[in-house]
């Protein structure tokens, strides 16, 4: 289970001298805040490029797992299998080091995924880790279960149980832990969503209480929204003494005409002074293509009662909106100026796939060097959507929209000037011919460009009443439009990311398809 943490620093503060030794105390609390409420902040809609990051630990599956195809046989690429090799400098080769199996249903949905790492004193590959998935009719995880293996079984570690609203919309998810004296599954954690008029409204986390055999509160988080953009986010935790929610976190959200996100401030609660107290804030800067061009960080000064500039990021696209380059700033605090400390820099292919990223960094003299690359290979006779992928994927660092058959990508780390090889993962694929939508529906309706910047043009191939509607990975509907025959769906205003579409004829949902935005 991925946790995502918040490191909050808070600088000197002053207010007055009275009321300074109780602030600093009561800092010091903040900073042992319980895990789940660092989660959630780090959640929260901080960046333009990470707004999808609204809900807290959605099934990782889920956003790679195609669903809602049904009746007719499609015929796809599923990944089977991947191989990661280390490369031994002392024999100038490369070695098998880990191996993950994948199995899908009929559907296409990843429903086992199994990892083996080598075993040195073994001398072979040992199993590791495995999950098993359950989905519903929609194709959405409603049950994962995770085990590891023992050298001899496969044991429980950690199982999550997810239920939805309508087709996609998260309900509930309930955490449990494998009880290794008594061989039960234990709750430890649920999460509730609750929403309205398709956005999320609040959500509330709770901790299960062994000597009550009951849920507790634990944290609270509630959102705003203002012509259906989030405009504010409130954190709160729960207070077992009072039996009362207390605000601890909140973050204010701003938009320009076009709803990009140019702004964010967040504020931390200060319980002795009862006031919100100014923490950090950063700014947006887009081209007229509203890619980000620029985002300005700064942090709350106590002393002067003013914000205090300390990062940026400055970024550079292709004529295909890709980002080229990456630069982080931070200032140096003997000149006051502005100096490069991080840089990423992409390559694509014609197809408009990764192929090589690039990662330098300052080493400690002012200039940066080579850290670490990745380079990428592609079957191009096959586009993504041939593709059955699960969310695996991501962890080799390939956590990107590709527009081809991923099948390789080699990592190396930087020596002076020269590159070491590191590591070596291999894709492996085999054709599947999965349960699909009708094929009339399949070949009639065309959806294009995917991915998208701009716009998508949605033609149905007949002239036919239909109703699309564009959602995002927590189930929050984006945008829709009723038309008749084709039409252009923008999506420029939209963060990258995957997105659902569902087209609806005659008020009933024949269509769903995904879609990127980039």
């Amino acid at each position: 289970m991925k946790k995502y943490l918040l490191f909050l620093t808070v600088t000197a503060i002053a207010v007055n001298t009275l009321a300074q030794n109780k602030l600093y105390g009561y800092l010091s609390e903040l900073k042992t805040q319980n895990e789940n409420l660092s989660e959630a902040v780090n959640n929260l809609p901080g960046k333009a490029i990470e707004l999808n990051k609204i809900i807290l630990e959605l099934p990782g599956y889920l956003k790679m797992t195609p669903f809602g195809l049904k009746n007719a046989l499609i015929e796809k690429q599923k990944l089977d299998s991947t191989h990661t090799k280390g490369y031994k400098t002392e024999t100038e080769s490369w070695e098998l080091s880990g191996i993950d199996r994948f199995t899908y249903d009929a559907a296409g949905n990843n429903t086992l995924y199994i990892t083996l790492d080598y075993d040195v004193d073994l001398q072979k590959m040992e199993y590791s880790d495995r999950a098993e998935l359950e989905y519903n009719s929609s194709g959405m995880i409603t049950v994962e279960t995770d085990y590891s293996w023992s050298g001899s079984e496969w044991v429980g570690s950690f199982r999550s149980e997810y239920t939805y609203y309508q087709d996609f919309q998260i309900e509930s998810i309930i955490r449990w832990q494998m009880n290794t004296t008594s061989g039960e599954w234990e709750p430890y954690n649920k999460t509730i969503y609750s929403y309205g008029q398709q956005n999320i409204l609040m959500y509330i986390s709770y901790n299960w209480d062994q000597a009550t055999s009951d849920w507790v509160p634990a944290m609270k988080v509630e959102f705003t929204y203002e012509d259906g953009n989030n405009t504010l986010s409130v954190i709160s935790n729960y207070d077992d003494a009072t039996q009362d929610w207390v605000d601890y976190w909140k973050t204010e959200y701003f938009y320009d005409s076009n709803d990009l996100l140019t702004g964010d401030i967040g504020y931390m609660w200060m319980e002795p002074l009862s006031l919100w107290m100014e923490s950090n804030k950063a700014d947006y800067t887009y081209d007229n293509n509203g890619n980000n061009i620029e985002a300005l960080y700064s942090n709350w000064d106590y002393l002067t009662s003013g914000w205090k500039e300390n990062g940026k990021d400055v970024m550079t696209y292709n004529s295909n909106n890709q980002l080229l380059i990456r630069s982080e700033f931070r200032i140096n605090v003997l000149t006051s100026q502005w100096e490069e400390h991080e840089r990423e820099e992409n390559q694509y292919d014609s197809h408009g796939n990764l192929v090589l990223k690039v990662y330098l960094n300052d080493n400690g003299t002012g200039i940066l060097v080579n850290e670490s690359k990745r380079e990428y290979t592609y079957n191009t006779s096959y586009t993504y959507d041939d593709l059955i992928l699960p969310s695996i994927v991501g962890s080799y660092g390939l956590g990107f929209m590709f527009n081809n058959m991923l099948t390789e990508s080699k990592e190396y780390y930087g020596d002076n000037d020269q590159w070491i090889p590191s590591e070596w993962f291999i894709l492996y694929y085999s054709t599947a011919n999965i349960s699909g939508t009708s094929i009339q529906k399949e070949a009639t309706v065309s959806i294009m460009p995917n991915p998208a910047s701009d716009y998508l043009i949605i033609d149905i191939g007949e002239e036919a009443a239909c109703t699309a509607m564009l959602y995002n990975l927590v189930g929050q509907l984006v945008n829709e439009c009723q038309f008749t025959g084709t039409t252009e769906l923008p999506v420029n205003h939209l963060n990258d990311g995957i997105y659902f579409i569902k087209l609806k004829f005659n008020g009933k949902s024949d269509y769903t398809k995904k879609i990127i935005v980039k």
